[in-house]
């Protein structure tokens, strides 16, 4: 299981990873820790530190209407959204 968002349990994360996968397909739903490493931010003054905010998943959406489900569902279970 990757590192859980801030305030979110597990049950309510697998749920949402579900639901982004039924979205966008899950070749497109990053939860190994060697695709999320990609994710970091390398200029981060953080990072290395307990200060530094790791992703839990990446999602690659093709579409406006993918990037509006997915904002729908992450909004629908609380989980924050950082765009690059």
């Amino acid at each position: 299981m990757p590192i859980l968002p801030p305030g979110i349990n597990e049950t309510d994360f697998s749920a949402a990873l579900g639901q982004f996968a039924e979205t966008v397909g899950t070749n497109w739903v990053f939860t190994s820790d060697e695709d999320v490493a990609l994710y970091r931010d390398a200029y981060s003054p953080f990072w290395g530190s307990d200060e530094e905010r790791l992703a839990s998943a990446a999602v690659a959406p093709e579409s406006v209407e993918e990037v509006q489900q997915i904002v729908r569902i992450a909004n629908r279970y609380r989980i924050p959204l950082y765009p690059i």
